[in-house]
């Protein structure tokens, strides 16, 4: 059977936004398109060898794009931890969270240019993506270019609906509509993206498009005959319509795909509503694919679906606390409640069906280290599972519950914590056939609270320098590490061997905190920890003499050394260093493995100028050392 991409010989000129690029700028890393009842991406059939072969697994996340431009209405979309609503925060986490997605086997998204139910129903909000002629917006297009090229990126597919129920009102008239038709049509074309599908109306059926006939079921027809034809038929079209009833016979008959919708429905109700349509003479004279593409959050009737051979699509309103749903803004775009977990648990069985010979789990993932890289940050990383076929994804658990789930490298960035608050992370390794870890060990960390946010963290688990501003003969190693997978490594016969981190504006008092483990030192002196004013010029550094003691020196005239304890090789030491500048003169002081060092506790010059950049690591040459670092912190206020 022909893959569906026909080709029309009728085309049409028309402007839209100037801001719109007018070549073809998408990844083009995923094409989808129909041949027969089965969707095909890059020309091979989805889910080859499941139950779910030919199907799209999908989610309804129309407010991927949102916004809102009726302030009036907007402050209810407002986000709990700022009290405003920002639409631009709202894509970017839409974004951050695809890969998640397309880990667990997500095969679509649908994404409105008008929204959807934001928790209720009214004409006052402003939620479009059209202007009243039909031309398009330049901010709703960035945020539109920026998700379909992430989804495109995973290889899923993005269904765009364009019109929805009590925001048509804010196209003038009919041209408008067909305008707006021709213009996304044209972008998506201009913008060479190809994993899309067009909907034209969500619900044609329903009662509020009292403003367009032309969206009313016995006219969008036209609607999808003049975006086929648009497209010279490279982007499936179709609209959708609600439980109650399937697609008419107009629409049968032109539609590249038939759109239904299954809330409510039992089973037997939605697998009844699949074999009515298939019944139909313009099903029979030409099979597509069935898609509900917004079916309710009971992934029993997902079952129901795939066993009447139809795609089915998650719904799951929620509410607007940033917490609950996929549609009641503000989202929070992770998967992070009950409801969201069953469906996504649900997809994963069904996507990795191929592996299901495999029972062996994984082994647990090791090394788990997390890090407050912030008051509202933590840094987790962790040493990778093995698996007798291999490991496909990582489930990360916050005081016992799913954080996230479908992480594919082994590291996490949690932006979801709060500060002075203690927390509890594990880690569960999952294999392709679905088979689950036990869970690693914990790591627990304490978040500072915003007044006492870190100016720098390191813990070298990114396996580079990239957070360093430069470095010289320093190295990223795994054989002397502290915690974690990578520690720093300083070693020299003579060249140097450093890292330098710029802090931004200077500070007159810092806390320097990180741990070293020194395997030798030669006849020279060797500066560990080095704080400098914004020109380079050293103010204070911390140091090991050629006795492997511990000093302190001030460094601005008159310049003078204080030293202490000597440091034990062969094991690791916590080191943490006060710089006070002025006050009315300058301080330092120094603890070792959180015991005060009050020989270097001491008052002395350091100028005025302050702090602009630490270094870790001798700068300078003819020294011999060998001395690891790990979990380098340097914060205004004490690190405990």
């Amino acid at each position: 059977m022909p893959i569906r991409k026909l080709v029309f010989l009728c085309t049409a000129a028309v402007a839209f936004v100037s801001s719109t690029p007018t070549v073809a700028t998408g990844t083009g890393i995923t094409d989808v398109s129909i041949q027969g009842t089965r969707f095909l991406i890059n020309g091979s059939v989805t889910y080859p060898g499941t139950d779910i072969e030919g199907l799209l697994l999908n989610s309804r996340m129309v407010q991927a794009v949102f916004d809102d431009e009726n302030l009036g209405t907007a402050e209810k979309w407002a986000y709990p931890d700022t009290g405003a609503w920002d639409p631009e925060r709202n894509v970017s986490e839409f974004v951050a969270q695809v890969p998640t997605y397309a880990a667990e086997g997500l095969g679509a998204v649908t994404i409105g240019l008008q929204g959807g139910h934001p928790g209720e129903y009214s004409r006052d909000r402003i939620v479009s993506a059209f202007t009243s002629d039909g031309s398009l917006k330049s901010a709703w297009l960035d945020r539109l270019d920026r998700a379909i090229s992430a989804c495109d990126a995973a290889g899923i597919v993005v269904i765009v609906s364009l019109f929805y129920q009590l925001q048509d009102h804010h196209l003038t008239d009919e041209a408008a509509v067909q305008r707006g038709v021709d213009n996304i049509v044209d972008w998506l074309e201009a913008r060479g993206h190809e994993n899309v599908i067009i909907e034209i109306a969500n619900e044609s059926s329903v009662g509020n498009y009292d403003h367009h006939p032309i969206l009313q079921p016995a006219r969008i027809d036209e609607l999808i005959v003049r975006a086929q034809q648009r497209s010279s038929g490279t982007i499936p079209v179709s609209a959708s319509f609600p439980s109650g009833g399937i697609p008419p016979p107009d629409v049968r008959s032109v539609a590249d795909l038939f759109l239904m919708h299954g809330n409510a429905l039992t089973p037997e109700e939605l697998t009844g509503k699949v074999a009515t349509l298939r019944s139909k003479s313009e099903y029979q004279d030409e099979p597509r694919p069935i898609v509900f593409n917004e079916a309710g959050s009971n992934v029993d009737l997902l079952d129901a679906a795939v066993s009447s051979g139809a795609s089915w699509g998650y719904y799951d309103q929620g509410e607007n606390n940033y917490v609950d749903g996929f549609q009641s803004p503000p989202v929070n775009w992770s998967i992070n409640t009950d409801l969201k977990r069953s469906f996504f648990s649900r997809v994963r069985f069904y996507a990795h069906q191929g592996s299901s010979s495999d029972t062996a789990p994984p082994s647990a993932p090791s090394d788990l280290a997390a890090i407050a890289a912030a008051h509202d940050r933590v840094d987790l990383s962790w040493t990778a599972a093995t698996d007798d076929v291999g490991v496909t994804a990582y489930d990360v658990y916050r005081d016992g519950w799913l954080l996230s789930s479908g992480v594919t490298s082994t590291s996490y960035a949690d932006i979801t914590v709060t500060g002075s608050t203690t927390y509890s992370y594990e880690v569960v390794a999952r294999d392709a056939a679905g088979n689950s870890s036990t869970p690693s060990e914990p790591a627990w960390v304490t978040t500072p609270t915003e007044t006492d946010e870190h100016l720098f963290v390191d813990d070298f688990e990114t396996g580079d320098l990239s957070r360093w501003t430069t470095s010289s003969g320093f190295s990223v190693q795994r054989d002397t590490v502290y915690a974690g997978r990578f520690a720093g490594r300083a070693a020299s016969t003579g060249p140097r061997a450093h890292a330098r981190r710029d802090l931004g504006a200077g500070v007159f008092e810092l806390f320097g905190n990180l741990r070293v483990h020194v395997t030798g030192i030669g006849s020279q002196p060797v500066t560990v920890f080095r704080f400098t004013a914004d020109d380079g010029t050293s103010v204070v550094r911390l140091l090991l003499n050629n006795r492997g003691r511990l000093c302190i020196r001030d460094d601005v005239k008159p310049a003078k050394t204080e030293c202490s304890t000597a440091l034990q090789t062969g094991t690791w030491h916590e080191i943490q260093v006060r710089v006070l500048i002025g006050d009315p003169e300058g301080r330092s002081e120094v603890w070792l493995n959180d015991v005060p060092v009050l020989d270097l506790w001491n008052t002395m010059g350091l100028g005025t100028d302050p702090v602009a950049q630490v270094e870790i690591g001798e700068s300078a040459a003819g020294s011999t050392f060998d001395i690891a670092f790990d979990d380098v912190v340097v914060s205004p206020t004490y690190v405990g």
